[in-house]
């Protein structure tokens, strides 16, 4: 069952390539406005060409819904560093260095939520095999 109601503090967690360590990352669900934002983000026209733009748009939206990440998850020069503003390793501009240094795990956290959808076919349903399908009445 899907909780519509909002929550900033669903998780993912990824094994990073980087340092082999388990990444905790919280997110808040995505409105219908972020996921509309993501879609026009992701291409992007130049003249007559239109340019791919999803690798960008990817990043800035999960941004956008990123709301922290487990103790411990990254460091900075050997420190942890924290995005709760209680913690004493926290860093005002984790955002930015996440940015920087951490897009692949954005990115993944982009592909999970705003694309990661999965239609499952119904398997009680007739799909009509070897049988042909018309759609409309022919009158």
């Amino acid at each position: 069952m899907r909780d519509l109601k909002q929550s900033d503090h669903n998780k993912m967690i990824l094994e990073d390539p980087i340092s082999g360590s388990k990444i905790t990352l919280y997110y808040r669900l995505p409105t219908s406005t972020d996921r509309v934002e993501f879609e026009a983000a992701s291409y992007r026209r130049e003249g007559t060409e239109v340019i791919d733009n999803t690798p960008q748009a990817r990043v800035d939206s999960a941004l956008k819904i990123l709301t922290g990440f487990s103790e411990g998850s990254f460091g900075y020069g050997g420190e942890p560093i924290s995005a709760d503003p209680a913690s004493p390793h926290y860093r005002e501009d984790w955002k930015d260095l996440v940015r920087e240094t951490a897009s692949d795990l954005l990115s993944a956290l982009s592909l999970k939520v705003f694309m990661g959808l999965r239609v499952v076919p119904d398997e009680g349903a007739n799909r009509g095999e070897g049988k042909d399908i018309i759609p409309f009445d022919r009158k």
